[in-house]
């Protein structure tokens, strides 16, 4: 545990065994900075919209709503890609489970048209240990434990949150 501005982070060593909320026992390792970057970066922002005013002058209009709830998409996309790199860089510690149970509750859910795996191919060892890892073995609770074993805090996210100016104006 590391304290941090009054805050008490975790902050797991490189290789440390770590039992997730859901039992699965991993082992974190840190993700590459410049990976976590560039997946961030492809993550295409909006262009603010121009309106002409009545003097037909041209101006940003950075509070209009389509923007700004594409603005929060983009946002929400670049935290879905980093945390997708630090799950790459997890280790399960016990393999994936002997049985497939796992997959055909997955393929389930696939078909009812609630989660979208089609960049993911199940014959791949790689894909499959991905899948697993973010749809199973991490619960909500484990994304905290992931994000400060890359050291990424609670201020960080914050920083990140408050960068974006307008969410109140979103209304």
């Amino acid at each position: 545990m590391s304290k941090s501005n009054g805050r008490v982070t975790d902050i797991f060593r490189q290789n440390e065994i770590v039992e997730l909320s859901t039992g699965v026992k991993v082992k974190f390792n840190v993700a590459p900075r410049m990976l976590l970057e560039q997946a961030i970066l492809n993550v295409d922002f909006p262009e603010v919209p121009v309106q002409t005013l009545e003097d037909g002058r041209q101006v940003e209009n950075p509070n209009h709503p389509e923007y700004l709830k594409a603005r929060i998409d983009a946002i929400n996309k670049q935290g879905d890609a980093s945390i997708d790199v630090m799950i790459a860089f997890v280790d399960l510690v016990d393999g994936l489970p002997k049985d497939d149970d796992w997959i055909k509750r997955i393929d389930y859910l696939t078909r009812l048209g609630h989660i979208d795996l089609g960049n993911y191919n199940l014959e791949d060892e790689l894909d499959k240990e991905f899948v697993y890892k973010k749809y199973i073995a991490f619960g909500r609770t484990d994304l905290n434990k992931l994000t400060s074993s890359n050291r990424i805090t609670e201020e960080d996210r914050q920083t990140a949150k408050d960068s974006f100016q307008g969410d109140a104006e979103s209304d």
